[in-house]
């Protein structure tokens, strides 16, 4: 039996009789204890291997593992195995109390009755809910709900919990407190596969990110790995007034050669950013130098600072669309 937590092996999933492939020949693990991130843009197949992961959906081919149980020829040890976390205001009776809540959905995890209070009471500690437990769950406020979609999903001890964009809508300060249950959660050894459409939170919680396109993996790896495979090192940013003088267009192919460029308007001015490929090796003197030789003012707001993976999500994202982005 496998000993990671979830193992897909050329996983693909269609709808539509075959006419739309979701998810395309998709492999990857997660270890116990591994917060494995799963990232692309809307439409990528996210959602989709999500719900072939906690067993919604049955793959078109491939197979699943969860802690070794087979998704399809053993679909309720597999379900055993996973705790699942949507989040929202949704999933709990919300006129019941935080105790009942939790107990009824221990009864549905296959907790015996005899071990209910302790297991409740654990989690209801980790997630800093003990003192809401005779509170009903409308009177929550949006984080505190969050941290009980969490403890809900650890009811029966589950090997791999399933994370989709857990911190959305929150305020900073809540958010930073789901990262810490996560991590904390992680530390205890339950792999996670989390969804996220924050790269900073991604940043910050994965050990192992996964982008994926149309379906496909595109890269997985650590930090390092993705920004070697999207040729990003550095990043500048700096904004310029409309002018017959320059377009975002020549700026474009100023620098086609060395980075990709985009531009948005904000507030009637265009807002540039330059992600440098790993040939650039001082990306504001090109700057410097572009204008310059055309005698042109130099952006006096110029920054350049070293890519985050929202850059290199950015590049990645970039090369796979035909259409430009302006």
């Amino acid at each position: 039996m496998s000993s990671n937590a979830l193992e897909l092996t050329h996983v693909s999933r269609d709808f539509n009789h075959g006419k739309f492939h979701a998810v395309n020949d998709l492999s990857f693990m997660i270890k116990p204890g591994e917060i494995f991130a799963l990232v692309g843009v809307n439409g990528a197949g996210k959602t989709t291997t999500v719900k072939m992961c906690s067993t919604l959906l049955t793959p078109t081919s491939g197979s699943i593992l969860v802690n070794g149980y087979d998704t399809v020829t053993s679909s309720q040890n597999a379900r055993n195995a996973v705790g699942m976390v949507l989040g929202g205001d949704r999933g709990f009776y919300p006129k019941a109390t935080v105790l009942s809540n939790m107990r009824f959905f221990a009864s549905l995890a296959g907790v015996p009755y005899r071990q209910q209070s302790e297991q409740i009471d654990d989690l209801l500690d980790q997630v800093n809910l003990s003192e809401k437990r005779t509170a009903c769950v409308n009177t929550l406020s949006r984080g505190q709900k969050q941290r009980l979609h969490i403890a809900r999903a650890l009811l029966g001890n589950p090997k791999l919990l399933l994370l989709d964009e857990p911190t959305v809508g929150l305020d900073p300060d809540i958010a930073l407190q789901i990262r810490d249950v996560i991590t904390m959660m992680a530390n205890q050894g339950i792999g996670i596969l989390l969804t996220s459409h924050s790269m900073p939170e991604v940043e910050e919680l994965a050990d192992t990110v996964a982008i994926i396109n149309n379906g496909k993996m595109c890269v997985q790896g650590n930090l390092a790995d993705i920004y070697q495979y999207a040729h990003v090192s550095k990043t500048s940013m700096f904004s310029l007034a409309p002018s017959e003088a320059v377009t975002p267009d020549d700026i474009k192919q100023w620098f086609s050669n060395n980075a990709i460029v985009l531009c948005r308007s904000v507030s009637a001015k265009w807002n540039f950013t330059i992600l440098w490929n790993n040939a650039s090796e001082s990306p504001q003197q090109d700057i410097v130098h572009q204008f310059s030789v055309r005698e042109l003012a130099v952006p006096p707001d110029i920054v350049t600072r070293p890519s985050t993976l929202e850059d290199a999500f950015l590049v990645i994202a970039q090369e796979n669309r035909h259409d430009e982005i302006i």
